[in-house]
């Protein structure tokens, strides 16, 4: 991505259903909510700490400081260049209890 691109991403389908290890994950763009007292105690060591477990995220570049959770805006406006990354809100030594399968489309935006 270029500094100043809009995109927009929308699921358009599941494949196979979103998981946590047992939790299912409704609408993947909004993650879930803190299922027992392990998840509450551990949300702010998630990429995204107000966002839900496993949902949608992104980045432009590996920084933690550019991450954005998907779900929770129209567009997004790259603040810098780099290559756009996509991940699940998960704690990084959860990522192996996570399964499920979607297709996602990213789509350049007009400006406003």
């Amino acid at each position: 991505m270029r500094a100043g691109q809009r995109l927009t991403f929308a699921v358009e389908r599941v494949l196979d259903p979103w998981f946590d290890r047992t939790i299912p994950i409704a609408d993947p763009m909004q993650g879930a909510p803190s299922a027992n007292l392990a998840m509450r105690l551990t949300e702010g060591l998630r990429p995204l700490p107000a966002a839900g477990w496993c949902a949608l995220a992104g980045s432009i570049g590996r920084h933690r400081s550019a991450a954005f959770a998907l779900g929770q805006t129209q567009a997004i406006v790259a603040r810098h260049s780099g290559r756009l990354w996509i991940f699940a809100n998960d704690l990084r030594l959860c990522y192996g209890n996570n399964r499920g399968l979607l297709t996602l489309r990213i789509a350049m935006a007009e400006p406003p």
